[in-house]
């Protein structure tokens, strides 16, 4: 079972950062703690803690961290993906609150771009994840949250008379690649305020031509 996440406490240890807590539910419940330094405080990331921190932090043994996780990229890969399920989530809330189909997918960008410029995401989602899993993983990963968010829209789209009937699973396949793209240009970027603007711009040029009434 997928840990989820919940931010707890902020401490100082020369720099101050973040503490992630995941906690399992069920029968084995207990709590972990993944160490994340916050770009806002300064801090570094993934391979700046080590697994005693992590268990120190969560006040438990070695031990009850290798009973749950194989290690610290075991457990940094399950905070990846209940951020990714937490993004998700969100994403698709803001397209489902709008009543015109277009607006909902205009939307469900700026949820997208939104979330590029907060702090977590940046240092856990688009700067750790493709150095400790591997760039495939990482984008597998995307694609199997990402895609489905996606393909679900562009169905809703072909369904309502917005965009022509095609091949539903590519075209989601190059959505998707350019919004990571996108999500990468913001995340590195000196002033992630106006990248994002200048991003989004772009994919909505990108998205406009494929005939579905985004406005904006």
């Amino acid at each position: 079972m997928i840990p989820m996440i919940r931010h707890v406490a902020t401490v100082s240890a020369g720099a101050s950062e973040n503490i992630w807590i995941t906690e399992r539910t069920g029968s084995d419940a207990l709590p972990f703690g993944y160490w994340h330094s916050g770009c806002q405080y300064g801090g570094t990331g993934y391979a700046d803690v080590s697994a005693a921190e992590i268990v120190t932090a969560a006040g438990l043994s070695r031990g009850a961290l290798y009973h749950h996780y194989t290690d610290k990229r075991d457990l940094f890969r399950a905070v990846l993906l209940e951020m990714e399920a937490e993004l998700n989530a969100e994403i698709e809330a803001a397209a489902d609150a709008q009543a015109d189909l277009g607006v909902g997918m205009l939307a469900a960008l700026d949820a997208f771009l939104s979330s590029c410029e907060r702090d977590e995401v940046v240092r856990i989602m688009l700067t750790d994840a493709p150095g400790v899993l591997g760039w495939q993983a990482w984008r597998e990963i995307e694609a199997a949250h990402g895609l489905g968010v996606i393909t679900r829209l562009l169905q809703r789209a072909v369904d309502a008379g917005l965009l022509a009937p095609q091949p539903i699973r590519v075209l989601a396949q190059l959505m998707l690649s350019a919004s990571i793209e996108g999500a990468l240009l913001v995340a590195n970027a000196a002033d992630r305020t106006a990248a994002r603007a200048e991003v989004r711009q772009g994919l909505v040029t990108l998205f406009a031509g494929l005939s579905v009434p985004l406005p904006g």
